[in-house]
């Protein structure tokens, strides 16, 4: 009995120590909990790794899996590795968590918490922003928190849900919310605004609900622009204890500068105008209340604030005009209540300032285009053809713009239209020609065909005159004017530099007042041989276990001319999504410069956009490259059916039943899920 009792006590104090021994889970999952909150996720995973799984109750051996799925892809998310593997670990065990709970009794918190894991690796992670991938792990984490008993927790958790959908980072300055698509259905902005409780809270969710219906297109009535305006008022409450104030504060002045608000305009007919008073008021005020280096929006600001209040005017001409046709042009101005208007007549070929340049090669600056050479164009005492002023309103800061006409017919020939306002002036191009210029070029040289544009015509002993643009080396721009005349057949040749390159080019031409203008561009190549290669698969993508079958056809530049470089050794190499070597070798072209080949894809390579690399037959040289094909996983679409049918009229509350064969007015609803639920 004695020996008994000795075991007994042996045993016990055994137990003891083997208990003192074992780590209090509580005390760990709060060690790990505190290492997770200062966001040490490595840490924190190394501490739920090690919990004995085998003494804890089914609930937080849930928690634990939750939280070494969880912490494992947050660590890795730290990390500069491009390696998926471990987020892909990860999202399978948050998905066997959400499965294996997926019914509504089951749904728990781990249930809740995987869903918000989830879309937080498809919107938080660096780099990282697929809101079409996370909103429907948010919506799942709001549904859940949203019947939750504990109303301070399912409070807090819920609002920090939806600001995080937001604002997926605080540490981009150029974010803007809605950027990356990410708008929050109304809904749901609207219960966050129920449950939030500080100045700053309402200030970001009425900011977030007047974007958002700025995004769902806008106000389509008078009611939803009033409702757009109120939640921008709203939001400007709190000022600047805001962080979000200075962004609704320039939202809302974009918002009044270009959509402004609804107006009634007549037999109950609304029409959405611009507030440009109020959107000024909300410029300055930003400016004001934040310094050049505290906002982002200041310099923007300060420029609104100059395109609203400086007196401007443009003209624009849209077409060439034939003889006897009737002149139109476009007259705009702002903050200006006369235009005085003036016409000049010009010669093509001799009256186009050469950007800034007055000798036949020389540096200058500016462009020569159809009509961008008007800018540096001056009247230089010349006699207007034509002068005229337009009266135009000035009120509450409000673009002017008409189409207007030029009195009577012009002869055939150019005019520069000039139109005045103190300080500020612009220009464009008339051209009433029935001729037209066509511009072709080379890397050597360029031809110019001068004909009537209605018969075809070529128009002989006419001058032309083309310019040419380059950049030396050292970046120094240089124009060089050419003169032609054309000969018999309408056609002038010119002769470019050697310089190697693009460069632009302008061509003119004129002869007895019938006028015209033509652009182009051209490129000459070094003399070295350049080689021109296009590659290319039997379809643009392919599935796993698919052959592909892929051709690329070579070519060879040298002074000008192409070559077929048959017989030649190419070598290759085919590299998957990661940048990782799929295959390579060695190909000989073809009498027609062609080769090709094919390759079993395999059902482990990784899914994404494939390229092919080439080289000269010792590799020394990478002479091309192309985008080859997608490698993707088709999925059916999935869609859900819902019906609802009308109440029975018999009994009130209860839904009708018909047969098969009944004829019946339902409401169906179909939602569609592409790539998945």
């Amino acid at each position: 009995m004695k020996t008994i009792i000795l075991s007994v006590v042996v045993f016990a104090f055994l137990l003891f120590q083997a208990t003192a021994q074992q780590p209090d889970y509580q005390q760990q999952k709060a060690t790990a909990e505190a290492e997770y909150g200062q966001k040490s996720y490595a840490r924190a995973h190394d501490i739920y790794a090690s919990v004995d799984k085998s003494k804890l109750n089914a609930a937080d051996v849930r928690w634990v899996e939750f939280r070494l799925a969880d912490t494992s892809w947050r660590a890795q998310a730290a990390t500069q590795t491009s390696d998926t593997t471990k987020y892909e670990e990860a999202q399978k065990q948050l998905d066997e968590l959400i499965r294996v709970a997926d019914k509504d009794v089951d749904r728990d918190l781990v249930w809740a918490e995987a869903h918000e894991s989830l879309g937080d690796m498809s919107w938080t992670r660096q780099n990282q922003r697929n809101w079409g991938g996370a909103w429907p792990h948010y919506q799942q984490a709001l549904d859940w928190w949203a019947g939750q008993r504990d109303l301070e927790r399912a409070r807090l958790r819920y609002l920090a849900i939806v600001f995080k959908a937001a604002a997926p980072s605080l540490t981009d300055d150029a974010y803007l919310y809605g950027y990356y698509g990410n708008h929050i259905p109304v809904v749901v902005l609207e219960n966050a605004l129920k449950i939030s409780t500080t100045a700053n809270e309402r200030s970001l969710l009425n900011y977030l609900l007047a974007t958002t219906a700025q995004s769902n297109g806008g106000p389509r009535d008078a009611e939803a622009s009033m409702r757009i305006a109120e939640y921008f008022e709203e939001a400007l409450k709190a000022g600047k204890q805001s962080d979000w104030y200075d962004d609704a504060l320039y939202r809302y002045a974009e918002w009044l500068n270009n959509y402004g608000t609804a107006r009634e305009v007549g037999d109950g007919y609304w029409q959405l105008q611009p507030d440009y008073v109020k959107a000024l008021a909300m410029y300055r005020r930003l400016t004001t209340e934040f310094s050049a280096g505290e906002t982002r929006f200041y310099e923007g600001a300060t420029r609104q604030i100059i395109n609203i209040t400086t007196p401007n005017v443009a003209v624009t001409v849209s077409n060439v005009f034939l003889p006897d046709s009737e002149i139109q042009f476009g007259l705009s101005s702002r903050n200006v209540r006369r235009v005085d208007l003036a016409l000049y007549k010009v010669d093509l070929t001799r009256d186009i300032p050469n950007a800034g340049a007055d000798s036949e090669t020389d540096a200058g600056q500016g462009e020569i285009g159809s009509t961008s050479w008007t800018t540096n164009w001056r009247a230089n005492g010349r006699v207007p053809f034509k002068t005229w002023t337009r009266e135009v309103k000035d009120e509450d800061y409000r673009p002017f713009s008409e189409q207007a006409r030029i009195d009577g017919r012009l002869p055939v020939g150019a005019y520069v239209l000039e139109a005045k306002i103190t300080g500020g002036v612009s220009r464009e191009l008339i051209l009433v020609s029935d001729a037209t210029l066509v511009l072709k070029s080379s890397g050597k040289q360029a031809l110019a065909f001068f004909s009537n544009a209605v018969t075809g015509a070529p128009i002989a002993n006419a001058n032309v005159t083309l310019w040419e643009s380059y950049y030396e080396m050292g970046g120094t721009q240089r124009w060089r004017r050419m003169r032609q005349t054309t000969n018999s057949d309408g056609v002038a040749q010119f002769s470019f530099s050697g310089v190697i390159g693009s460069r632009n080019l302008f061509a003119t031409a004129a002869g007895n007042d019938r006028q015209a203008f033509s652009g182009g561009r051209s490129y000459r190549v070094p003399l070295s041989q350049e080689w021109r290669i296009y590659a290319f698969t039997d379809r643009p993508a392919y599935r796993p276990k698919e052959t592909l079958q892929w051709k690329f056809i070579a070519r060879q530049y040298s002074s000008g001319e192409y070559s077929t470089p048959a017989n030649q050794v190419i070598t290759y190499q085919i590299n998957d999504p990661r940048g990782t070597k799929m295959t390579e070798g060695k190909v000989t072209l073809n009498a027609f410069g062609s080769a090709w080949g094919s390759f079993d894809l395999g059902e482990q390579l990784p899914l994404g956009q494939y390229y092919i690399y080439f080289w000269n037959q010792n590799k020394s040289s990478q002479i091309g490259s192309a985008s080859l094909f997608r490698l993707e996983e088709y999925k059916l679409p999935e869609y859900e059916v819902s019906v609802t049918l009308p109440e029975d009229p018999a009994r009130p509350g209860s839904k009708r039943l018909f047969r098969l064969g009944d004829r019946v007015e339902a409401v169906v609803q179909a939602d569609y899920y592409f790539g998945g639920p």
